[in-house]
């Protein structure tokens, strides 16, 4: 058990860490330059690998929930997401514990749609949906919408057509930041 002294200091780290990651995330500052720019702290304050990275993560929601409450992510925003993703060697479970992974990849579904881009982040397995030649997956929808009913056979399916169904199906994810159903 930590002294309180320890326990302050470990405190003032994790926010530190987690001040970082998110003024990283966000604005791109410098002095997040990997996962070794956190190794000073860590070690200073004796921070244990779960408390390190619960802080990474802390950072990873604070800064999904502020861009989201500005605009959609960018193009370079999401560069440095993947790059922390791949820095801490995050599965896409360890970081939607609150939700935000599904928020981030849906911003990225969002922004290429305003750019007039279908979107390839959806890669489906087993459907029992046939897609036309010019029809594609965007998203699969695990809840219904609001507003839409609930009678709940499966999840909603959006394709690039017009129309929406309901189907149970199983998908994957590819490379890069994919949707995470």
């Amino acid at each position: 058990m930590r002294s309180e002294e320890c326990e302050a200091s470990a405190g003032r780290a994790r926010n530190t860490i987690s001040e970082r990651i998110a003024r990283y995330l966000e604005h791109g500052d410098a002095s997040y330059v990997g996962k070794a720019s956190t190794n000073e702290l860590v070690a200073q304050a004796r921070l244990s690998a779960i408390e390190t990275t619960n802080a990474v993560k802390q950072g990873f929601e604070s800064a999904v929930h502020n861009i989201l409450n500005q605009r959609v992510l960018s193009r370079e925003e999401e560069a440095r997401f993947s790059k922390l993703v791949d820095d801490w060697n995050f599965q896409q479970s360890d970081l939607n514990q609150k939700g935000s992974w599904i928020k981030l990849v849906q911003s990225f579904v969002i922004r290429d749609l305003l750019e007039g881009k279908v979107p390839d982040r959806c890669k489906i397995q087993n459907s029992t949906l046939l897609l036309g030649k010019n029809e594609s997956y965007v998203w699969i929808f695990n809840e219904p919408l609001p507003g839409w009913p609930s009678r709940g056979a499966g999840p909603l399916l959006g394709t690039r057509g017009k129309r929406a169904r309901k189907s149970g199906h199983s998908s994957t994810s590819g490379g890069g930041i994919k949707s995470p159903v």
